[in-house]
């Protein structure tokens, strides 16, 4: 099997703030303009020291839309999307599928689901107003129905500095990065928060890490829940990085080959066209990345 089940999402970079922000005459409250004037002002940056809340909130579910991924079975006759679609005989063998078992399961039965990225909103996304929150793996008990969640020893997290709008959208592809996949990259609208953008993210393929550049993230605002429901971000993989970066020998198929192998125009994919973008004149592949946040208790 192609195997991704052991992919995570960490980010790392820059920790951008908070505290003031100077409001311009035209559409100051939008999420783009409030970030552009922030002063960077956040202490104890390892994003644990404020009181635990009642509730955590956890990654529930994680997809990658765009782009998709072409496994080579037999090129060119079989060059299956294996994005959200199992390859024939290999159940669970859909990249989606296997990111979203280490989220639901526990596959190495140590009594924890195999992966729990958690979320602390340090205060209320209410008004355009400049808010935090952390981000940092916690341990999350199995099986999903019953979990509580808590963070390990010596947690160390990573702060956003976000803006909540109640007009403008927050998150939208760029025009003419994505390939027309269904289901769409899709856009958050008001009321809804965007982050800072951050310099880097790596996204762990079976132990492989593909670093992401521009990283942006936006998430939807209930009014009963807050930041509850659907969170999108995105991140730029440069092709020499997709070149550089090899494969497990031991998967089937694309062992010892670059990762680009997966990607539409990249190299030795058995896919027809393209799905490559530019960044700064650079190319590569931008990633659109879809998750579900909910609450969860914390573990007594």
């Amino acid at each position: 099997m192609l195997n991704f089940r052991t992919l995570t999402l960490a980010i790392t970079g820059v920790l951008l703030a908070n505290a003031s922000y100077a409001q311009t005459p035209d559409n100051a409250n939008a999420p783009e303009a409030v970030l552009a004037e922030l002063v960077p002002d956040w202490f104890f940056s390892d994003g644990l020291e404020f009181v635990m809340p009642s509730a955590l909130i956890r990654t529930t579910s994680l997809k990658i839309r765009d782009p998709h991924f072409f496994a080579p079975v037999l090129p060119p006759i079989l060059c299956p999307d294996f994005t959200d679609t199992d390859i024939a005989g290999q159940p669970n063998s859909a990249v989606n599928n296997q990111i979203n078992l280490t989220l639901t399961t526990d596959g190495n039965t140590d009594g924890f689901l195999d992966s729990s990225p958690l979320w602390i909103f340090q205060n209320a996304l209410v008004g355009p107003q400049i808010r935090r929150f952390d981000t940092a793996d916690g341990q999350c008990s199995a099986p999903l129905a019953s979990t509580s969640c808590s963070f390990p020893a010596a947690t160390t997290a990573d702060t956003y500095t976000v803006v909540s709008s109640g007009a403008d959208s927050c998150f939208s592809p760029i025009a003419a990065t994505t390939g027309g996949y269904t289901p769409s990259v899709a856009t958050v609208a008001a009321p809804c928060w965007l982050g800072a953008a951050k310099p880097q993210a790596s996204l762990n393929f079976n132990g492989v890490a593909v670093p992401l550049f521009g990283v942006r993230t936006g998430g939807a605002v209930t009014a009963v829940d807050g930041p509850i429901g659907r969170v999108m971000m995105r991140g730029f993989l440069r092709e020499s990085d997709a070149n550089a970066i090899l494969l497990p020998a031991a998967l089937p198929l694309i062992g010892g080959r670059p990762f680009s192998v997966l990607l539409k125009g990249g190299t030795g994919s058995c896919a027809t066209g393209s799905d490559k973008d530019m960044l700064d004149g650079v190319s590569g592949w931008w990633f659109y990345m879809e998750q579900t946040i909910a609450s969860v208790p914390i573990t007594p």
